[in-house]
């Protein structure tokens, strides 16, 4: 941009200089680029910007790692809690995992969904995450494949 300074003042009002207008003008001094390169560029900043954001969700999923064999659940959650920082809260206190049989794992850096999910498959408990913390209780009985209410019964 150019700037120039330009305006007459009257002389009658005692001042000794007269003050100056600053004119702002939009002529461009240079060769400008041309629009491949400009699209180019904006392109090229999109990208950088979308790649930061995906490395950035990446680095937020919590992952654990855990290897044992016949392990009690009490020390499989208390090491989830070790390198996750998630609290575990079970529903009828710690009590409820006695009816839980110990179980073999061997994953390593799985997320923590998939990592409680196969911990707590063929175990009579579910899980449920919120925040930071994970809540244990019971799974709720299934009611039994029969006739359904209000259908009539064989004759």
């Amino acid at each position: 941009m150019n700037f120039t300074f330009q305006g007459d003042y009257p002389v009658e009002t005692g001042m000794s200089t007269p003050p100056k207008q600053l004119i702002m003008s939009s002529v461009r001094s240079g060769p400008s680029l041309p629009k491949h390169v400009l699209l180019a560029m904006r392109l090229s900043a999109f990208i950088l910007l979308a790649l930061g954001i995906q490395v950035s969700a990446a680095t937020y999923s919590q992952t654990v790692s855990f290897t044992g064999k016949d392990v009690p659940l009490k020390t499989v959650f208390a090491s989830v809690k070790s390198q996750t920082g998630y609290g575990v809260f079970f529903e009828n206190g710690e009590a409820m995992l006695q009816s839980s049989a110990p179980v073999t794992l061997d994953l390593k850096n799985v997320s923590l969904e998939l990592f409680l999910k196969v911990c707590l498959k063929d175990q009579p408990l579910e899980y449920t995450l919120e925040g930071k913390t994970i809540f244990i209780k019971k799974k709720e009985a299934t009611p039994p494949a029969g006739p359904t209410a209000g259908a009539p019964i064989g004759n």
